[in-house]
């Protein structure tokens, strides 16, 4: 009877027939040699000749697009994420010899152009305002590490030939039994609600939801204005904001500007044209784009004029996949922020 198809060829394997002379052990022999001839030269001219092919779309793109004119040149962007933080630190980090190795490995290897620096504040409650990241807060910052560390990530980017872009992210650590920090949990026991409305907030007192929102608003523009002063000062040519924080972005019919005045009211006088604002949470990021662009800024609570970071490359928000809305919301962040 006949054998079981055989695994790499289709088909069944016929026996012998009768009185058919089976292959001798010299006939293999003499087949394997010439399969490991024919392997041998498939994967030299491989590396000679596909590899180029595989890679030589993008590298086109890239030159055609940089070749358009004018002073705004398009990127193809073919890059990694590189995380370390205070928590991982441990086994390595920015400043070991190996992180240089592991950038020109992603460069080598996989022809990597662009590496995404992430910078993660930590936030221990939901529902408080508090937002650590300076190095100062020893026991509650767990993940920011010292600037210098970004500062030689950025250095051994451009050693590698890599385009470093810092990205701002935030772990949001108290997901009641739940290990996970994303995020997506930050304001959303405050979504959807009045500026003017209370909450109860730890040792038994409460906080309007203005307040507890804008006081979160002048920590994380602060972090901002602060990683983006760094990223100026090192030439980076992109940083990015946001990272998941759909709960803060899109605007609920409790907080558009006609329903919560209050909420925009606040920032009215920190140089931008807050009338023109849609809703409270949309004022809010616009008030942090102008912290990050300009020279100086205002904060929400005690209006105190603060040093702006000035930062002159390209600005980007990173919209989420996921539905931004906590009460219910199917259309994804990306879909429902305003990016007038």
């Amino acid at each position: 009877m006949p054998l079981s198809p055989a695994p790499l060829t289709p088909g069944l394997t016929p026996l012998p027939q009768p009185g058919e002379r089976p292959a001798n052990a010299r006939a293999f022999r003499l087949g394997a040699v010439f399969g490991l001839v024919v392997l041998a030269a498939s994967l030299l001219s491989g590396q000679l000749v596909l590899a180029r092919l595989v890679y030589f779309t993008p590298s086109l793109l890239a030159r055609a697009s940089s070749s358009q004119g004018g002073t705004t040149t398009a990127t193809t962007f073919q890059g990694f994420t590189y995380l370390w933080t205070k928590r991982s630190k441990g086994t390595g980090g920015y400043t070991t010899p190996a992180s240089l190795q592991n950038i020109q490995s992603e460069v080598h290897d996989f022809h990597m152009n662009t590496v995404v620096i992430p910078i993660a504040a930590d936030m221990p409650k939901r529902n408080s305002s508090d937002l650590y990241w300076h190095t100062k807060d020893n026991y509650v910052n767990l993940d920011v590490l010292p600037d210098q560390d970004y500062a030689k990530a950025i250095d051994d980017a451009r050693k590698a030939g890599l385009e470093p872009i810092l990205e701002l992210q935030v772990k949001q650590q108290s997901i009641e039994n739940y290990p996970d920090e994303r995020a997506k949990y930050v304001g959303w026991n405050w979504y959807g609600l009045p500026s003017t409305q209370s909450l109860f907030v730890g040792g038994g007192g409460s906080v309007t939801v203005g307040t507890l929102e804008h006081t979160w608003i002048d920590t994380y523009t602060a972090f901002a204005v602060h990683f983006a002063q760094l990223a100026q000062s090192k030439n980076v040519h992109y940083f990015i904001i946001g990272d998941g924080l759909g709960n803060l972005t899109s605007d609920g019919p409790n907080s558009t500007a006609k329903a919560d005045p209050q909420g925009i009211a606040a920032i009215a006088s920190d140089g931008f044209d807050a009338s023109k604002c849609s809703g409270r949470h949309e004022c809010e990021w616009r008030h942090i784009i102008h912290a990050v662009r300009s020279a100086s800024y205002s904060t929400y609570s005690g209006q105190q004029n603060q040093q702006g970071a000035k930062f002159t490359g390209r600005l980007i928000y990173a919209a989420s996949w996921e539905a931004g809305d906590a009460i219910g919301g199917t259309q994804g962040e990306f879909e429902a922020i305003n990016s007038r």
